[in-house]
């Protein structure tokens, strides 16, 4: 997988400042038998005319095994570095789980460990549907 997202304007609260948002990414997935490996890495890149360009390389790991037809437990890993500013670096863990409910239809549950100081761990539960 080779994704790449660009966006240009002015952001009018700033007194009409120009920007230019941009990233990347590059992504590989492995599946044998229940298992699956997912591996992307990217940039993300923010510039002004006023300030000098902020970039933050982001690097995720992701791996999923199937216990049972209808259930997957997922685990995940990643890390956010920010280059040339201050900023800590951001990891970050992901456990999550899987319900198939039929062939389209699936529910899920995320929580996520943020290990930076002063963030909050989040959890997401949902539902998803493929038309």
């Amino acid at each position: 997988m080779i994704a790449y997202q660009e966006e240009d304007g002015t952001n009018y609260g700033a007194a009409g400042v120009d920007y230019k948002d941009s990233q990347y990414a590059a992504g590989l997935g492995y599946t044998y038998d229940a298992f699956y490996l997912a591996t992307t890495y990217g940039q993300v890149k923010h510039d002004t005319d006023v300030t000098d360009a902020t970039k933050k390389t982001v690097w995720a790991v992701t791996t999923s095994y199937k216990v049972l037809p209808e259930l997957t437990l997922v685990a995940g890993y990643g890390l956010v570095d920010p280059h040339n500013y201050d900023e800590e670096t951001e990891k970050y863990y992901v456990l999550g789980t899987q319900y198939d409910i039929t062939a389209k239809a699936k529910a899920f549950a995320e929580y996520k460990i943020n290990d930076i100081a002063g963030q909050d761990d989040n959890y997401v539960v949902g539902l998803q549907y493929n038309f």
